[in-house]
């Protein structure tokens, strides 16, 4: 996590713009998010095309303590 700041859009930087560290609280701030994956190839994969697809969702979870359907 680095605070915004409006060039940064590489992740191939991020050493760089995480040094030196700043303090980011009550600040715009970015997530930086790598999903990497591994596909092991398989006899039964055969000639198919390989089509894999990664990603994240941000959604809450926890919000509330109770709801009124389950007090």
């Amino acid at each position: 996590m680095t605070r915004y700041h409006y060039g940064e859009m590489f992740g191939n930087s991020l050493p760089t713009y995480a040094s030196p560290p700043e303090a980011v609280s009550n600040n715009d701030i970015v997530v930086w998010y790598y999903g990497g994956l591994h596909h092991l190839v398989r006899d039964e994969d055969s000639n198919m095309t390989h089509v894999m697809w990664v990603g994240f969702m941000l959604r809450p979870a926890n919000l509330w303590s109770k709801t009124p359907l389950y007090p």
